[in-house]
């Protein structure tokens, strides 16, 4: 449910489970009537708003590293893709056009990859095709260095490939790299609990608790939408942008036609 629901289900669902919560035990405060002074609440509530604020703060620190850290791998692959389009210049016809087709191709298969956020088999099949490319792309390269042992264009080539080669690994190890589920279950855990004892110490005082435990719900729900936005780029309003494999792919299929 975490990969396949829509981000802002469940960040409206985290909300009406908070909001229910502290309704829930603001109710049975009242109807229970205890007393302010029976259980130290002013003791429990500040240690456990203070753990939900760090524990919200180190994971929105996990998520924008691991955004930032994705976005730097599509800039640094598209770098080095437009790299070997200029070397291709220097190798023989029909090697270069070899090349920049299969440069082309693989562009693509990347940019899907970047896409597949949450999609394991669109992403599977994206690295399939990625990794037959490269061995494509590879093959036709060592041919060339068989027949022209002397072109300066080709070492350049293999080098910068088996750079490529190396960023998709990362690409693909950072975009499966999300914040583990444990750590999301203890935030939530822990804002539920916060939420039913500020509902419960309202409750004690025969004060109405919908107004600040709404307020309360909608503002972690927004917290954690966007620790999740960011988690998994590609699912909702903050998306890595993939302009910079957008113009690789058009520079390839320009060259591609000379």
């Amino acid at each position: 449910m975490y990969d396949t629901l829509p981000i802002w289900v469940i960040a409206s669902g985290f909300a009406l489970c908070l909001f229910l919560t502290s309704e829930g035990a603001c109710w049975a405060a009242k109807k229970n009537k205890v007393a302010p002074a029976e259980i130290p609440f002013d003791v429990a509530l500040a240690p456990a708003f203070t753990l939900v604020a760090l524990l919200l703060g180190f994971v929105f620190s996990m998520a924008l590293g691991r955004y930032e850290t994705r976005g730097r791998l599509v800039v640094q692959q598209a770098n080095h893709l437009r790299r070997v389009i200029w070397l291709c210049d220097g190798l023989e016809p029909e090697t270069a056009r070899q090349m920049r087709g299969q440069l082309h191709e693989y562009v693509l298969a990347r940019a899907d990859f970047a896409k597949a956020d949450a999609e394991p088999q669109s992403r599977k099949l994206a690295k399939e095709r990625s990794v037959e490319l490269q061995r494509k792309m590879w093959q036709t390269t060592l041919e060339a260095c068989q027949r022209n042992r002397d072109s300066v264009a080709l070492p350049l080539v293999l080098t910068t490939l088996q750079e490529i080669i190396s960023l998709s690994a990362e690409e693909e190890a950072a975009f499966a790299d999300y914040i583990p589920p444990a750590v999301m279950i203890m935030l939530m855990a822990l804002s539920a609990l916060s939420s039913g004892l500020m509902g419960f110490r309202l409750g004690c005082q025969g004060r109405s608790g919908a107004l600040a435990g709404g307020m309360l719900a909608i503002m972690l729900a927004l917290i954690l939408g966007t620790i999740i936005d960011l988690d998994q780029p590609q699912r909702g309003f903050i998306r890595i942008t993939l302009e910079p494999l957008g113009g690789v792919a058009q520079d390839a299929a320009r060259a591609a036609e000379k």
